[in-house]
């Protein structure tokens, strides 16, 4: 787990999850086997944010006063139904 990070953060992994609490700054967070959970102590202006999970939820917690979009994609190679 990282915590109260504010400058830009980039974490690649390969097997297990990635956690983050109270991040402030750009973040990307690139694993193959596990979920991804961030909790941000604000979203700064301008900073790009991406999340990737092969096998694994992804969870944000973004402040309630947030403004930001969110775009969500999936490959469909990996779905299973």
């Amino acid at each position: 787990m990282l915590k109260e990070l504010s400058g830009d953060v980039e974490v690649s992994n390969l097997n297990g999850s990635v956690k983050l609490e109270n991040v402030s700054g750009g973040v990307a967070v690139d694993t193959m086997n596990g979920e991804v959970t961030a909790r941000y102590a604000a979203l700064a202006a301008g900073k790009s944010h991406s999340f990737s999970s092969m096998n694994g939820e992804i969870r944000l917690y973004v402040p309630a006063t947030a403004k930001a979009t969110f775009a969500t994609a999936r490959d469909a190679f990996y779905q299973s139904y």
